[in-house]
């Protein structure tokens, strides 16, 4: 029996940015809420009022798809999120972000509209509107600044100048209207219990119980080719008003800091001379590769886990075809080179191989394109391959990067 210590450190790189939690309302992957209703009359989600798309000439800020409300007769029209049960009003305790903010990114016709948070107790109520009455939060006239028939991105904190809203029986988190039948678009609602800045949340957790951990390990299984690692990455991103935005995994072991550093005789370009993976801590120039997979948090990270697979078996250039294959990725490093032997691109910054999450989504499969609806947190899972791996030995590495980029 071959026995293996690996340890795998990860030092993530937060770039200055805030860590918050994340509430999302809507979002290309649906609601929080258990109904979705729209005004004035009809059927939840009707055709008529609300459907999916997107203002021409412009890109979704969130995923593929946003919300388009239209108005019927001319009157007011709009939705909301709400939460029932048993077919009555039930409530949401979002007290978690009382000292925080909604934010939603909104393209409208008009800024004649009302934003509201409604309750299940009478009297607490709070609304934004086109003007002022008794109940507003703010006016979206300040809001939009007169930026109409474009995308903005709308923040209202939770406690401001002369209100609070209560987040402790909310009936609907979120309702929008405009009052002069408008046509209007919504994207990515979602509640921070932060203000004003981006949120980039990385934390290493356990696949078996998804409780907090402080490396990346493999215990079990390295006989076999690829293995999965015990832990996984859990990423939340809230990237404020940037629009283009993403998110990269690499290592990096021929840094600063990296122990131990790759280091090889091989002429960079040549098969060996990729520093990407485990690294021997004895013979600096052998490594293990690594294989990366994202997917969206609507599961238990045990049941979202992928199986393990060679990621090059996905039935191209002559390779067998595997099933599993298409969601794992090889890892980068910072110094790969190109090598044509191995079909291998040299590394760039925000190249779509390294981005695992951007403004179109999560990237769930192998293809440039293949980017599609999350549901932060999101599960970043690791695997290794020890067909070449020598026993006793230890490989690691500790520049594991995740980064948050913007162009």
């Amino acid at each position: 029996m071959r026995k293996i210590l690996l340890i795998l450190s990860c030092v993530v790189l937060f770039s200055g940015m805030t860590q918050a939690a994340i509430l999302t309302v809507f979002s290309d992957n649906g609601i929080s809420g258990t109904n979705l209703f729209t005004w004035p009359g009809g059927a939840s989600g009707s055709i008529f009022q609300s459907s999916v798309a997107v203002p021409s000439l412009t890109v979704a800020p969130e995923g593929k798809y946003t919300m388009l409300t239209q108005p019927i007769s001319g009157g007011f029209d709009g939705w909301g999120v709400f939460y029932l049960s048993g077919g009555r009003p039930s409530k949401v305790d979002l007290s978690q972000f009382q000292n925080g903010e909604i934010r939603f990114w909104l393209y409208t016709t008009t800024a004649n509209m009302t934003l509201s948070f409604e309750h299940l107790k009478s009297g607490v109520d709070c609304q934004g509107n086109f003007g002022t009455t008794s109940k507003d939060c703010f006016d979206f006239n300040t809001v939009l600044g007169g930026l109409l028939n474009q995308w903005v991105l709308v923040t209202v904190p939770m406690i401001g100048p002369g209100y609070s809203v209560d987040m402790k029986d909310l009936y609907s988190p979120f309702e929008i209207t405009a009052n002069v039948g408008a046509t209007f678009y919504i994207d990515d609602v979602r509640y921070v219990d932060s203000k004003g800045t981006p949120v980039f949340n990385v934390a290493i957790k356990n696949v078996s119980n998804q409780q907090p951990a402080s490396v990346l390990t493999w215990s079990g299984g390295l006989t076999a080719n690829w293995v999965r690692a015990d832990q996984y990455l859990e990423l939340a991103v809230d990237p404020y008003n940037n629009q283009t935005w993403g998110v990269q995994i690499y290592t990096d072991n021929k840094g600063s800091g990296a122990n131990p550093t790759f280091s090889t005789t091989i002429p960079a370009g040549k098969s060996g001379s990729n520093p990407a993976g485990l690294v021997d801590m004895q013979k600096t120039s052998a490594t293990l590769p690594l294989a990366w997979s994202i997917k969206a948090g609507t599961q238990t990270a045990i049941a979202a886990e992928p199986a393990t697979a060679e990621p090059n078996d996905n039935g191209q250039n002559g390779n067998p075809t595997d099933p599993h294959a298409f969601q794992w990725l090889y890892m980068e490093d910072a110094q790969t080179p190109a090598i044509p032997s191995e079909n291998t691109n040299q590394f760039q910054n925000g190249n779509s191989f390294v981005t695992v999450q951007d403004n179109a989504g999560i990237h769930f499969g192998q293809s440039d394109f293949e980017f599609g609806a999350q549901y932060p947190p999101n599960y970043i899972y690791l695997e290794a391959n020890f067909k070449n791996a020598l026993t006793p030995q230890t490989y690691q590495t500790s520049t594991l990067r995740v980064e948050f980029f913007t162009p």
